[in-house]
């Protein structure tokens, strides 16, 4: 389950990060970061500020969004897999 939400987190803060790039930032969230401060300890620190939203809220959005989008790319992945798997043998895996 922690693992999970490290990855989730991390997702998020690649996505904030793309998206402040591209002027796509969600314009409720004003600051997101996280820490982990040991490997062995099994939980991280969260700072979501937001501009008037309640965190918690803008939180479960951005949770659900990313549930969308491993959605759409375990879709794809089955997707690939079965052209994969419709060639002959393991060669057909590998990239020229």
């Amino acid at each position: 389950m922690m693992m999970m939400m490290m990855m989730m987190m991390m997702m998020m803060t690649m996505m904030m990060m793309k998206a402040e790039t591209q002027s796509e930032a969600n314009p409720a969230v004003g600051f997101c970061g996280y820490s982990v401060p040991h490997p062995s300890e099994n939980f991280m620190h969260v700072r979501l500020q937001t501009k008037g939203l309640p965190a918690v809220e803008v939180l479960k959005q951005a949770f659900a969004d990313i549930a969308a989008l491993c959605d759409v790319l375990s879709d794809k992945f089955d997707s690939a897999m079965a052209t994969v798997g419709d060639d002959d043998g393991p060669s057909a895996m590998t990239t020229a």
